[in-house]
Order: structure tokens, then C-alpha cells, then sequence
């Protein structure tokens, strides 16, 4: 009995300690992270390009456009936004440095921005605050005649390091250089991938973080036409619209960045029918697979690509019709921002309808004007025309996919939506 009691003591002296007093407040759990209240476009090109940033959503305000380069800001301007929050940056009225990357801070995080290059061809890629997390770059290839760059920015006060994981046909990469990258405070690193590892039909590369961070963007030139893509972080679950472009070849890449296999099936939506696990394989530890999406779609069509654990994919398209190569969209949601699509020309959005009812969406123009309402079958794709501009916005009354595309005179430039709350 003396061995009960004391133990009952022990327990009510210890419940003094986690027991809160009346009236205490409880912790709850930790908050979410908030939005981040800046963005970094790596890819801004001021001498041999001319670069457009878009700015697109969150009503009236403004936005801090910063140049940064050799350790110091460069050059600086705030831009005032109208009441539809659309505004564009002329970078070369801000500097004509050759290579010079641009940190943007809202007022509202609601807002979202896009880089749009035209020179040589045409690209367009979101840009993106900085993350922990390793950002994934698929689609590249290094053959004899192409030239393809990774760029990695760093806005900050501190430098940072980063490592560079890379796999293509060959398997996983090994080369001192993907190793302890520094990246100097507001600065820019290239790291020419074609000069690393040449002859690459295809490749995969993750940027994993060391100390300090990085935002990072890919080039890949070829001829007339090149690509512009900003990383992506891994998901388990991904849908990729693929359009028919006649002259250009549609491919489908993943890329495993874990040191363990992952199995996946892919979902094929096609014109007419839907086949769940209409292919299914595993893709080893940091290795990539690259799947033609003719395989697949006899027209145009939607792959959704349902993975075990997380991994990177997107859709790639070359030929004489041009290049680009835009991510998958891991999650739906009734409202989506296409700032920079228009900029290069007449464009068109692809909307999927992930749900199980129809879905009926609105586009609208950045001055307010109506482009379109359509209703979106349940696990079907719609093609809208979108005039040349600055952009548009979508909202749906259930949750949708959108991505958009331009295809020009032997060039293309594409990107997927982006949702105001991701």
C-alpha cells in the first residue's frame, strides 16, 4: 500500500508541473506559416532579352521592384497598382545588367508575378519566394548544340550553399562541380549544366539547400526557340494538361529526388474516356522517367500521376513548333492567376475539371472585362482563346486545373496557374 500511495503522490506533484493553472491559456498548436510577403524571379535577362515582369491580383496597392547583383542592390523602383492589382515591370528601364535577378515586395501575398522573355525565342516563368525544400527542375537535356543553365539567386544578406542533384539516362550524376555551389548575398550564380554533363538527352536536377537560401530558374536553348521553367517542389499527386500542337512533341517527365524507389500509376483522360492506372511502374532513387505523352493520347487529353511519395513532374514540348516546358499542377482549386499569359500573343488557357460534377468558369481580363464562361465536363479538358495582354484570372465554382500556352512562329511559351492562396 506505502508503494501505491507514493506513487499516486508522484503523479499529483507531477500534474502541478503539466496541469495549467485555472483561467491559464492552453497552447494550441503551432499556426501555419504565413504567405510570404516577397518574391525572386531568377530569370531576368536585361541586355540580350527583353524581360517583362507581371504583376497580377490582390486589388489596388503597390509592389517594391529591387535589381540585385555583385552584392548590393542595383537598382530599385515601386510600381503602383490599379484597383484590377495589374501592373507590368520594363526591366531594362531599371537596369541593363546582362543577368540581373529581381526581388519584389508586396504590399498584398495575394499577389503573383511572372517573368516573360522575348529574344532568340520566347519564355515565360513564375517567380517564387525561397523554401527549404529542394527545388526540382526536369525537362533539360544537354545535346550537342543546345546550351542549358541553371541560375541560382540569392537576395539576402547571407551566403548560402547548395548541392546539386542530377540524373538523366545514364543514371544518377556524379561531378565535383554539382558540389558546395556558393551563392554570394544578392547575387547570381549560372552553372551551365550542358558544359557539366554534356550529351544528356535528358535530365533532372534537384537543388537541395545546405545553409542560407536560393531561388533558382532553368534556361534551355536550342535554336530558335528556348525554355524557361522555376522550380517545383515534390508532390505525390500531380495533373498535367497536354494540348495538341501540331509540330511539337508532348513528353511527360518524372523525377524521384529520395534516396528510396517510388512506385506510381498513371490516370489517362482522354476526348472521350477515363483509364485509371492505364500504366503503372517504379522509378529507382534519384532517377528520373520520361514517358511519351503520344503513348498515351490519341488528342489532346489530361496525365494524372499518382505517386506513393513525392516526386517532381512536368510536361515538355519540342519541335519545329518551338519549346516549352511547363510544371504539373498538384492541386486543384476554384480560383487560379495566369499573370505574363498574353504576353507573347494570343494564347490559349486549358481548363480540367478534377471534380465529379460539371464546373462552370469564368475568365476575366486584368482591366475587369469578361473573356469567356464555359462549363467544364467532370474529367474533361476545355480550350479558351485568350487575347494578347497582360493575363487573366479564372474563378470556377468547383475545383479545376489550369494551365496556359502561346504558340507563336516556330516558338512556345507556357506555364501552369497559379492559385492566389497556394
Amino acid at each position: 500500500m506505502r508503494v501505491v500511495a507514493l506513487a499516486v503522490v508522484a503523479i499529483l506533484a507531477a500534474a502541478i508541473f503539466v496541469v495549467p493553472e485555472p483561467g491559464q491559456q492552453v497552447p494550441g498548436p503551432p499556426a501555419p506559416a504565413a504567405p510570404a510577403g516577397y518574391t525572386v524571379c531568377p530569370l531576368v535577362e536585361s541586355a540580350r532579352r527583353t524581360t517583362v515582369l507581371d504583376v497580377l491580383g490582390g486589388g489596388a496597392g503597390e509592389v517594391d521592384a529591387n535589381v540585385f547583383a555583385g552584392g548590393a542592390i542595383a537598382a530599385d523602383t515601386t510600381v503602383q497598382l490599379p484597383e484590377e492589382g495589374s501592373a507590368a515591370v520594363e526591366v531594362s528601364e531599371l537596369t541593363g545588367i546582362a543577368l540581373a535577378p529581381v526581388l519584389i515586395g508586396f504590399d498584398d501575398p495575394s499577389r503573383r508575378v511572372q517573368t516573360s522573355l522575348t529574344g532568340a525565342g520566347i519564355g515565360s516563368a513564375s517567380c517564387a519566394p525561397a523554401s527549404p525544400e529542394p527545388q526540382l527542375f526536369l525537362g533539360g537535356d544537354s545535346v550537342e548544340g543546345t546550351v542549358y543553365t541553371l541560375l541560382l539567386s540569392n537576395p539576402f544578406a547571407g551566403s548560402a550553399t547548395v548541392d546539386l542533384l542530377a540524373a538523366s539516362e545514364v543514371g544518377v550524376e556524379t561531378d565535383p562541380g554539382l558540389e558546395g555551389i556558393v551563392v554570394p548575398p544578392r547575387s547570381i550564380v549560372p552553372v551551365e549544366l550542358s558544359s557539366l554533363l554534356p550529351g544528356r538527352q535528358l535530365m533532372s536536377v534537384a537543388v537541395v539547400t545546405r545553409s542560407g537560401r536560393v531561388v533558382a530558374g532553368a534556361k534551355h536553348e536550342s535554336g530558335s526557340d528556348f525554355s524557361a521553367v522555376s522550380g517545383i517542389q515534390a508532390s505525390s499527386d500531380w495533373y498535367l494538361p497536354f494540348p495538341q500542337i501540331e509540330g511539337a512533341y508532348g513528353t511527360l517527365a518524372l523525377y524521384n529526388p529520395s534516396g528510396s524507389e517510388v512506385p506510381f500509376q498513371l490516370d489517362v483522360y482522354g476526348p472521350d474516356e477515363v483509364f485509371e492506372a492505364a500504366h503503372e511502374d517504379v522509378i529507382p532513387a534519384r532517377s528520373q522517367v520520361v514517358l511519351a505523352a503520344r503513348d498515351f493520347l490519341e488528342g489532346p487529353g489530361v496525365l494524372r500521376v499518382v505517386a506513393t511519395a513525392p516526386l517532381g513532374a512536368v510536361a515538355r514540348f519540342a519541335g519545329e513548333a518551338g519549346e516549352a516546358v511547363f510544371p504539373g499542377v498538384a492541386t486543384p482549386g476554384p480560383s487560379w492567376l495566369l499573370p505574363g499569359a498574353g504576353r507573347h500573343g494570343a494564347s490559349q488557357a486549358y481548363m480540367f475539371n478534377a471534380g465529379v460534377g460539371e464546373a462552370t468558369a469564368r475568365l476575366v481580363a486584368p482591366d475587369g472585362q469578361e473573356i469567356a464562361t464555359e462549363t467544364v465536363p467532370s474529367g474533361a479538358m476545355v480550350a479558351v482563346d485568350l487575347p494578347a495582354g497582360s493575363g487573366a484570372s479564372v474563378e470556377a465554382d468547383s475545383e479545376i486545373v489550369v494551365v496556359w500556352m502561346t504558340v507563336g512562329d516556330g516558338v512556345l511559351a507556357a506555364d501552369a496557374g497559379r492559385q492566389p492562396h497556394e
